[in-house]
């Protein structure tokens, strides 16, 4: 009899012990299920976030051929050499009290104002510098918008950020009257918030400008000083 409820219990034990067990592995099971979840749906948001990130947003059209037939029509009849606009960037502010302005006409003039001094640095070729005009104007920075960047910047941030204090602003304004351009954007230190988002497009395109303009002022201009 005592033998009887030795087995009994013993078996009693092992019933449990591997119910206990089954637990475990369905457990883990499930666990593994629910990260492998998880894991999809991050690598999806993702995704989003980088495409919502690498587009833009606003009612021009000139960066999209084919949306609007009458956008697409206006950018055939122009011709940059004959235009009355010009592009423009400055710094302004900052812990050294900057005032420059470099200045690209459409007849390839590139003209340097530091402080109300102006004088002209270099005359780009005629096709090099229409074709700097027509990228400007179809780069899609017409739609620059700070509240869509500060949205797409709120997506996701990243887990550590480069901080800069007492830069200029970096300002560009775009105009071309001939197609009823007046653009304006302020910036503040483009490149660090680059840095900090490499995959937002308006900091690319802005920063991709900023280089080419810098880059039209020649090494030995005295505004390098």
């Amino acid at each position: 009899m005592k033998r009887n409820i030795v087995i009994a219990a013993l078996l009693l034990l092992a019933f449990v012990l591997g119910w206990i067990a089954a637990c475990f592995v369905v457990q883990g099971r499930a666990g593994a299920w629910a990260n492998e979840r998880i894991a999809r749906s991050e690598e999806r948001q993702a995704e989003l976030v980088a495409k919502i990130r690498q587009r833009i947003y606003g009612p021009n059209y000139f960066h999209l051929k084919g949306i609007s037939a009458d956008d697409d029509a206006r950018l055939e009849r122009f011709d940059p050499a004959t235009s009355k606009g010009s592009i423009t960037m400055s710094y302004v502010g900052g812990m050294g009290g900057a005032d420059l302005h470099i200045q690209i006409e459409p007849d390839g003039g590139v003209r340097v104002t530091n402080h109300e001094e102006t004088h002209k640095v270099i005359t780009l070729d005629q096709s090099r510098c229409s074709e700097f005009f027509m990228r400007v104007i179809t780069s899609g920075l017409l739609n620059y918008s700070d509240g869509i960047v500060e949205i797409k910047q709120d997506l996701a941030r990243p887990d550590s950020m480069s901080y800069v204090t007492d830069m200029p602003v970096t300002e560009i304004r775009i105009s071309v009257p001939e197609l009823g351009i007046d653009k304006f954007i302020s910036i503040y230190a483009p490149q660090v918030e680059l840095r900090n988002y490499p995959d937002i497009v308006e900091l690319q395109r802005v920063t991709s400008l900023e280089n080419e303009i810098l880059s039209f002022v020649p090494e030995g201009d005295p505004v390098w000083k």
